[in-house]
């Protein structure tokens, strides 16, 4: 069930955005009129792809991302006609690109993905609003994941899911876990003197060697050989 159908299924007011940025994963597509394919994680996979032997298809089309990489960045300055100019030369030159016959597998891949959306590759550029990648949403809810991860999956202390995650979930976290030993040290130690008595620890006294034994180290002393000296003497 994709969140709009569950938001009507609960009788919510669902809002439609008009562009999407997201990588190709199945269920974040279809949630929006237009869509933006996150250029981050294409380049990675361009990047495989030129690491396991295709020398055709995936050095070309990573080169162009880069290119619209390059671009994304200048996007709110640019003026729309000269948005529109890259905009075109960029698809041109995908055009080109796809004309490609690769013969490496990792290399065809890529081809036929982008072949299906190669219309959703430069949206930035006619909305500058939108950026070319999906990194600042992943970096909004990393805290979150740092927090399940450190807490062991989420649960709150009476075993039931923590709903109210914080923003800040490292450091929430850290502090929670040393609040959780504060409490748990006292309480062990309150039980253990309840129920049973301390123990009294007695020091015990070295024994005085015999004289037999003093004359006895004595004498093995006296009848060791001289440890030799690991100085040189000068002939």
């Amino acid at each position: 069930m994709t969140p709009i159908n569950a938001a009507a299924s609960l009788g919510c007011a669902t809002v439609r955005p008009s562009i999407w940025v997201s990588d190709l994963y199945g269920a974040q597509q279809g949630h929006a009129d237009l869509w933006q394919v996150c250029l981050a994680h294409q380049l990675r996979d361009c990047k495989y792809a030129v690491e396991a032997g295709d020398t055709v298809f995936a050095p070309r089309i990573k080169a162009l991302l880069l290119r619209a990489c390059v671009l994304a960045r200048r996007r709110n300055t640019l003026a729309a006609s000269t948005r529109h100019t890259y905009q075109y030369r960029l698809d041109r030159e995908l055009n080109q690109i796809m004309g490609l016959a690769p013969t490496n597998p990792h290399g065809k891949r890529l081809r036929k993905r982008y072949g299906k959306v190669r219309n959703s590759l430069f949206s930035f550029l006619e909305h500058p609003d939108v950026p070319p990648d999906n990194n600042g949403s992943e970096r909004e809810v990393r805290p979150t994941a740092t927090y399940r991860k450190v807490t062991g999956g989420g649960r709150a202390m009476n075993h039931e899911p923590d709903r109210q995650l914080p923003a800040a979930g490292h450091s929430f976290a850290i502090q929670r876990q040393f609040d959780r030993l504060a409490v748990a040290v006292p309480a062990s130690a309150s039980r253990r003197d309840n129920d049973t008595p301390p123990v009294q620890i007695t020091p015990v006294r070295s024994a005085k060697a015999s004289p037999a034994a003093a004359r006895f180290r004595r004498s093995s002393i006296a009848a060791a050989p001289a440890r030799r000296s690991h100085r040189r003497t000068p002939f």
